[in-house]
């Protein structure tokens, strides 16, 4: 019964881990393509005070469909990626110390 018990935390583990990461790399992406679109705002008001000439860069274009391909784009290859992490490493997240998990997050 203890396998059964082991084997229920390791998939409930990696099965949450990976959704974790999936998540987490589509909010990624998402916010990369809003700080994408505030840069060409303000290149666009720089442009409306005459410091460039362009005053048009779409900042704002299809952001509905730039948004949410981003998200599942981001989702997918998060999991995906995870997924590989999990199969390499058998340790689980829970394993870790928090200290270290921290400093590979910065890196």
């Amino acid at each position: 019964m203890e396998f059964l018990r082991d084997y229920h935390t390791d998939i409930k583990d990696r099965t949450l881990g990976i959704l974790g990461k999936s998540v987490g790399e589509g909010l990624e992406e998402v916010s990369e393509e809003l700080n994408t679109d505030l840069w060409k705002t303000l290149y666009q008001i720089a442009g409306q005070f005459g410091y460039v000439s362009q005053t048009n860069v779409g900042a704002w274009d299809n952001m509905r469909e730039r948004y949410l391909m981003s998200l599942f784009g981001g989702a997918i290859g998060g999991g995906i990626f995870g997924g590989i992490e999990a199969i390499k490493n058998p340790k689980t997240a829970a394993d870790q110390d928090s200290r270290e998990a921290l400093l590979t997050l910065v890196r």
